[in-house]
C-alpha cells in the first residue's frame, strides 16, 4: 500500500501541474530519499544502514538539501519546470 500511494502523488502531481498551469501554478514532486531526521534515528539501524548504502553518496539527505530544492523550485530560475517528480537521493542503485 505504500508504494500504490507513492504512485497515486506522482500521478496527481502530474494532473495538478497540468490542470492549474492555466493559472499560472506550476506543481512539481519531490522524492528524498532517506533524510537526516527524528523518523530516520527511530528506524532500525540495520535496515537504516541497508538503505542508506543504496545511495551512490553513501549518506542520508540533509534536511536543508530538500529545503534548498524547494527554495530553488519557488524561485523564478525554475519558472519552466512543472509536473516533474525530482528525485533527491544522492544517485540509487536499482
Amino acid at each position: 500500500s505504500y508504494g500504490c500511494s507513492k504512485t497515486a502523488l506522482m500521478h496527481a502531481t502530474k494532473i495538478m501541474a497540468n490542470e492549474f498551469s492555466n493559472y499560472n501554478i506550476r506543481v512539481n514532486g519531490i522524492c528524498p530519499s532517506a533524510t537526516n531526521t527524528k523518523m530516520l534515528k527511530k528506524m532500525d539501524p540495520r535496515s537504516r544502514n541497508e538503505l542508506i548504502s543504496k545511495s551512490f553518496m553513501k549518506r542520508a539527505c540533509e534536511p536543508i538539501e530538500v529545503a534548498n530544492l524547494i527554495l530553488f523550485l519557488s524561485s523564478k530560475n525554475s519558472q519552466y519546470i512543472n509536473g516533474q517528480i525530482i528525485y533527491l537521493d544522492g544517485g540509487m542503485e536499482c
